[in-house]
């Protein structure tokens, strides 16, 4: 397991920059010890990232929700491919998620993510499928983790928990 600890308006992130691969699966755990108030706590998972460019499978936790979103990131320029709500409301605290995102195929590229709480089993379908185009995520890249606690947050700090977090070919 690690522990990362998030200041409002900030947040690490690990890649694993000798990993170079164009289709990923990657399966992940969160949790949070606390809700993040404001915008929320963002946990994304890279695939086929290079220099600042990569597509994500995001988790965005705020006090009343659980968002999944599939995204776009060029050169810090993110675009929301597809978004979606998970059911049951608001994450408690330490509440484990589930995660798992792929990057399959090149022009398109289908990006495509589940997420679920801890204790139920795994969707048998995807939460979020989306396809792009865009040229430079057509080849293969690293994969790593990114989480950011909004500047808005008013409880910082706030520990992540990750407990899994394992890339394989799709």
């Amino acid at each position: 397991k690690a522990t990362i600890n998030m200041a409002a308006g900030g947040g690490p992130a690990a890649y694993l920059n000798g990993v170079s691969a164009r289709d990923v699966d990657v399966r992940a755990t969160v949790s949070d010890d606390k809700p993040g108030s404001g915008g929320g706590i963002y946990t994304s998972f890279a695939m086929r990232r290079e220099g600042t460019t990569d597509y994500r499978g995001t988790v965005r936790v705020t006090a009343t929700a659980v968002t999944a979103q599939v995204v776009r990131n060029v050169d810090g320029t993110e675009t929301v491919l597809g978004q979606a709500n998970l059911s049951g409301g608001a994450l408690a605290a330490n509440a484990v998620l589930n995660v798992r995102v792929q990057a399959i195929g090149a022009s398109p590229t289908t990006i495509r993510m589940k997420v679920w709480r801890d204790g139920t089993a795994e969707p048998t379908g995807w939460t979020l499928s989306q396809t792009d185009n865009t040229a430079a995520l057509q080849k293969a890249g690293a994969v790593g983790v990114h989480s950011y606690l909004s500047g808005s947050a008013t409880n910082a700090p706030i520990k992540a928990q990750f407990g899994r977090f394992q890339v394989e070919p799709a």
